[in-house]
């Protein structure tokens, strides 16, 4: 005859002792979803969740890359200026010529 794991060991406990095992199996059973629902209402109302890829493209938008550093400018001259203007009231319109050694 074969038995579960189970009965045998109660077979070995008195009745006051299964009483007390039954009981507190009721109240770990009975109170863990009890826990789990009071572990979400912690959670403020302020709380936003959005995807990886949404937080990344957001951080990488607050804090961009650093780009390279321009190279630096070059030593010129302006040697010489042709231009050819004309004034109408306040507004001069025309055309000018650089020369940069």
């Amino acid at each position: 005859m074969a038995t579960s794991g189970l009965s045998f060991f109660l077979s070995f406990l008195s009745v006051q002792n299964r009483l007390w095992l039954f009981l507190l199996c009721g109240i770990a059973i009975c109170s863990s979803p009890v826990r789990s629902l009071a572990q979400e209402s912690a959670h403020s109302s302020g709380w936003v969740v959005i995807p990886i890829d949404e937080y990344r493209d957001l951080h990488a938008r607050a804090y961009p890359a650093e780009h390279e550093a321009e190279p630096p400018s070059v030593d010129a001259t302006l040697t010489r200026v042709d231009y050819d203007l004309r004034s109408n009231g306040e507004i001069a319109t025309g055309r000018a010529d650089l020369t940069v050694d």
